[in-house]
């Protein structure tokens, strides 16, 4: 392997555009045979232009430069390689100090390299302020945009023509940039990730302070790039009158109609926060819902109205925290928080809530199904 750039450096991400999908329509022989293809393109293409190979992940690479126009070019003659087969990829290109650890790279500027490439489309380059200034190349200006885990709105840039939807950053969204990560809720996470991808309606429950709306928060921001009309969050906590909960949700959304025609042929993530006080605006919701062509809607439920029940029905969902998951709570959060006492929770209102907001039943079938995940 070759040595590692230093000081200022330029890194490339790639990621594979749609790579599921491609391998049901390839099969997996072919698949297997295409990306071998483009790891020969790829690194090809970058180490003409100096690049050091410093980590290959599945479908991704992850290369540094000691020139950020090399990196330019490098970037350009990888898409130019791939272009007549199956597999596009997004690449990305940032320009940082670096600051190297073990085999590898660590530190902020990497990680914004890699937020920037997952912004992207397959076949796009997108390029950060540093690397254009760095470069001294024309690019195309994309505008300043919001980028997951990121705390400021970052200029993008592109390299080579082409025409992309907008970066899938949080412009089409409004969720709070978060100032710590979220830790100790990996199993909730992917148990709601996966829940997602497969019903309309989603409620998360449990105790106050229990980490509802920042799970919740998160999963939303992880579900950007499959929402392409937005993810938008609705915090209801200071109304009191229901009548006022659609126009809340059209005033965040920017409606300038009704909202049920706002809604209509848009595919939306909505993430609706103590929605059960005001279980009476159920039926408005719904109807705005069940008008709209939204492919699915996520309502996370995310209040205190609790109730203690019999004790064989009490669950406690919450993981274990490692010594080091500690540790990370004590440093970004301060003191930890208390421990609450596991509670079953008895939701008659929020249950009705959800079967006034189910979708109307599918012709000759089922209404799809409400989960619920408790913590």
């Amino acid at each position: 392997m070759a040595e590692l750039p230093t000081g200022t450096v330029t890194f490339l991400f790639t990621d594979i555009e749609g790579s599921t999908r491609l391998l049901h329509e390839l099969g997996p022989e072919r698949y297997a045979q295409a990306l071998a293809e483009h790891r020969r393109a790829l690194r090809e293409a970058f180490a003409a232009q100096g690049g050091v190979e410093v980590d290959t992940q599945g479908d991704a690479f992850f290369f540094a430069f000691e020139e950020a126009s090399a990196a330019l070019r490098a970037a350009e003659q990888g898409q130019r390689a791939l272009s007549a087969g199956p597999i596009r990829v997004r690449i990305g290109v940032h320009t940082g100090e670096a600051r190297l650890a073990g085999e590898g790279y660590v530190g902020m500027e990497v990680h914004k390299g890699a937020r920037i490439a997952a912004a992207g489309h397959g076949g796009q380059v997108l390029v950060s302020e540093a690397t254009r200034i760095a470069s001294g190349r024309e690019l195309r200006s994309l505008g300043p945009h919001r980028l997951k885990d990121l705390s400021a709105p970052e200029p993008l840039w592109q390299r080579g023509g082409g025409e992309f939807p907008p970066p899938a950053s949080l412009n089409q969204s409004n969720l709070p940039i978060q100032r710590s990560p979220l830790v100790g809720r990996e199993r909730e996470l992917a148990e709601a990730g996966a829940l997602l991808g497969k019903e309309r309606i989603i409620t998360l429950v449990g105790p106050g302070g229990s980490g509802k709306t920042r799970l919740a928060l998160q999963l939303a921001a992880e579900a950007l790039e499959d929402f392409p009309h937005g993810v938008w969050w609705v915090p209801l906590q200071a109304l009191r009158d229901p009548e006022l909960v659609l126009p809340t949700i059209a005033s965040t959304l920017g409606a300038q109609r009704e909202l049920a025609e706002h809604l209509a042929g848009k595919r939306i993530l909505l993430l609706l926060d103590n929605l059960e006080q005001l279980v009476e605006s159920a039926a408005a919701l719904a109807g705005a819902h069940r008008h709209s062509h939204i492919q699915r809607a996520w309502s996370g439920q995310l209040g205190r109205h609790h109730h203690r029940a019999p004790q064989d029905h009490r669950r406690d969902r919450r993981p274990r925290r490692t010594s080091r998951d500690d540790r990370r709570l004590r440093s970004d959060r301060g003191p930890r928080p208390a421990v609450h006492r596991p509670l079953q929770l008895r939701q008659r209102k929020v249950t009705k809530l959800l079967r006034r907001l189910q979708p109307p039943r599918r012709a000759g079938g089922s209404t799809l199904p409400v989960r619920r995940l408790t913590r």
